[in-house]
């Protein structure tokens, strides 16, 4: 199935902030050592806390893949903004909080069964980045301490993909259509367990540009992209609230072990 290269996508807005970013602190006044050890302090609380986290993040959805999945007891109580569309004729669903572009780039993500199951999770990779960040800069901010608990890290939502099929360019004015067939499961840090599923079918807007820009896989970035944010918008759709039973303790005993080697596994970049 061929569909139309109409419309340009996203600009590669990370690759453009990417390059065009000053070095921490250029061109301001530096911060005093009373500052980077509070930041240097905050930095610690937020990877000890990311660890447990993480790890039980992993388990939670190591043992959601093993169990069949439970009927929806209701709607999902965690509101999971739908993507606005690629395509130029599509759009968000309801009211999108301004920060939605942040909560696809932060708390989404993509991924095959077995990178569910050993890679590190977008939210604690992310935030990892951060850290990083805020130490070579050396300037607290208040708000840095909600990230050392639950309240700063919110939720993730992983859509995994048991069938996946990339979009490939046939000629300037066409291409083939991706596809993405899967489950999507939603992790409460809150909570610390997966409080919403669903199955999840997506496939290529109808009307795309490629960038000519091509990602490691060698799909086009404008085709990847447009796929993987048709995922997320089927996965928000479809979420609804579940309860998963509790493993036997020889099956959480191998997942555990799997769990531990938190960031040893490379995350998936999409």
């Amino acid at each position: 199935m061929t569909r139309a290269q109409r419309w340009v996508g996203p600009l590669l807005f990370a690759i453009v902030l990417a390059g065009g970013c000053e070095s921490p602190g250029s061109g301001k006044p530096q911060p005093n050592a009373q500052e980077r050890a509070q930041v240097d302090a905050v930095a610690k609380q937020i990877r000890e806390f990311g660890v447990k986290a993480e790890e039980g993040r992993r388990l939670a959805l190591s043992a959601a893949l093993r169990a069949p999945m439970p009927e929806p007891s209701g709607p999902c109580p965690i509101k999971v903004p739908v993507p606005a569309s690629e395509h130029p004729l599509g759009g968000g669903e309801g009211d999108l909080p301004p920060d939605w572009r942040d909560m696809r780039a932060d708390q989404m993500t993509l991924v095959s069964p077995e990178q569910a199951r050993t890679a590190d999770g977008k939210r604690w990779t992310t935030l990892q980045d951060s850290v990083k960040f805020w130490q070579q800069d050396g300037r607290f901010s208040e708000w840095m301490t909600d990230y050392a608990g639950p309240k700063g890290w919110r939720w993730e939502l992983t859509v995994v993909a048991d069938e996946r099929r990339e979009p490939k360019a046939v000629s300037k004015e066409e291409f083939q259509s991706g596809l993405v067939v899967g489950r999507a499961f939603l992790y409460s840090f809150a909570d610390e367990r997966i409080v919403c599923a669903g199955p999840v079918k997506a496939q290529s807007s109808e009307l795309l540009r490629t960038s000519g820009v091509r990602m490691p896989s060698g799909t086009d970035f404008n085709l990847a992209f447009d796929l993987e944010n048709e995922a997320y918008r089927a996965a928000a759709r479809s979420l609804g609230a579940v309860t998963y039973r509790a493993e036997p303790a020889g099956a959480a005993a191998s997942a555990s072990a799997s769990a531990r080697a938190v960031g040893s596994a490379s995350s998936p970049r999409q």
